[in-house]
């Protein structure tokens, strides 16, 4: 297994340093951001084509779209369907990217489709120009999910919509929309109505969308482009509580309610999506208990509204809340900050080491936070933690939050990647 382990690690790494090399420039270009799609499109072909041969949900949207996702792999894994579902950024390990049925993606037949992927990758880029990280990396999870044999899969955009590489799929069976808040603003616009006809984009023509965006002005967006599209539109504006605890929190009725809508629509039986609900485990890093005494918490929360989100879960709790901070560069940190202020008694800043985006300075955080709320800077993540549990009380709570990246990797100090890869499992 430590052999696994090495050969995935230097696999994984090469991978991912050969396609970090070229890494496009923020636009909001429509001419370039269409080449860049139908390069990614032209790379699907090259790869023969792996999203025709399977069943897809697409699913958009600023939160919780991780939630949706694996809500409707566990429905579909419950009907006896093999399915497969690709999620970004992955919190620990590159392999989180990659779910199969009840486990993540076999690391054999990982490490085998990347070493084929990359030599198909390779002629690609003698007539074609190269793809981003994230473009690659799609058409690498369609491509494996096809070789695994999977039915189904249910496909996370990773910004925006209309423009995003997993768009460039041949149809769906479903898109989703969960909502829209501000962020990734410096591709997808300024406004809100920016960001909603730009995940309004994955609405296929003839298809069929569900969205939960429920304020009228981007309703009508979405309105507008099922009428381009000649689309089925549903607006989902109910939640739906669930007795499993793991689907509590503020967003997780409609997240719910969503999932559900889907299933309907796609005529799955009432014992299936029960049996899912029933046995419902979140992603890694959803406002996760690591640790009980003190209570820690890994929350990957990077805008403004899941931090808020984030927020509200944490004051349920009643207790003593300090703040382990880090962030990539972006121009609303200073208002999730301003969120975290109420609950924390202090805050500490950090960075992370992992992800392609620039990271914020510790020192340059901390100067954002009031003086009385000011904590300890601290340049590794992983010290960080184990420096600041040692302070808490049995009933305090330690919220490190504002990145996935972050959350995940401080993860690695209770469950290694060595393990998420031998076990198959993030868990």
């Amino acid at each position: 297994m430590k052999d696994l382990a090495e050969r995935y690690r230097k696999a994984t790494l090469d991978f991912i340093s050969l396609h970090n090399i070229y890494q496009p420039t923020a636009t909001k270009s429509k001419r370039v951001l269409c080449a860049r799609l139908k390069n990614t499109r032209i790379f699907f072909h090259v790869l023969g084509n792996p999203d025709k041969d399977l069943r897809i949900i697409h699913v958009a949207g600023t939160s919780g779209k991780g939630s949706v996702v694996q809500l409707l792999h566990r429905i579909l894994q419950a009907n006896g369907e093999n399915v497969a579902s690709y999620i970004s950024p992955h919190t620990t390990t590159y392999l989180e990217r990659f779910l199969f049925n009840n486990a993540l993606i076999d690391t054999e037949l990982l490490l085998e489709c990347i070493e084929e992927v990359t030599c198909i990758y390779a002629k690609f880029l003698e007539k074609n120009a190269p793809l981003s990280f994230m473009d690659i990396s799609t058409g690498l999870g369609l491509y494996t999910f096809k070789k695994a044999g999977a039915r189904w899969c249910v496909l996370e955009t990773g910004c925006g919509g209309r423009y995003d590489g997993t768009n460039a799929i041949s149809g769906a069976e479903i898109d989703i929309i969960t909502n829209i808040s501000k962020d990734h603003t410096e591709v997808l616009g300024d406004t809100l109505e920016d960001i909603a006809l730009a995940k309004a984009g994955i609405m296929k023509k003839n298809g069929t969308a569900i969205v939960g965006e429920r304020r009228p002005r981007l309703k009508k967006i979405f309105c507008e482009e099922a009428v381009k599209k000649e689309a089925a539109l549903f607006f989902i504006t109910n939640e739906v509580h669930h007795r499993n605890p793991t689907l509590a929190g503020q967003h997780q009725g409609q997240n719910t309610a969503i999932a559900l809508a889907a299933a309907k629509e796609l005529q799955i039986p009432d014992e299936s999506i029960e049996k899912a609900l029933s046995t419902h485990k979140p992603l890694p890093c959803r406002f996760e208990t690591i640790q009980d005494k003190p209570h820690i918490i890994l929350d990957g929360a990077h805008n403004t509204a899941k931090i808020a989100s984030t927020v509200a879960l944490a004051k349920r709790l009643n207790k003593k809340v300090y703040i382990l901070l880090a962030s990539t560069v972006k121009k609303d940190i200073q208002k999730s900050i301003k969120i975290l202020l109420p609950i924390a008694q202090k805050i500490h800043t950090t960075r992370f080491s992992v992800g392609i985006k620039k990271v914020e300075s510790p020192a340059k955080l901390m100067k954002m936070i009031p003086t009385n709320k000011r904590g300890n800077t601290y340049i590794n993540a992983k010290d960080a933690v184990q420096d600041l549990r040692k302070n808490l009380k049995k009933e305090d709570i330690l919220l490190v939050t504002g990145s996935m990246y972050l959350a995940g990797e401080v993860r690695e100090v209770w469950i290694p990647e060595t393990s998420i890869i031998s076990r198959s499992n993030s868990f």
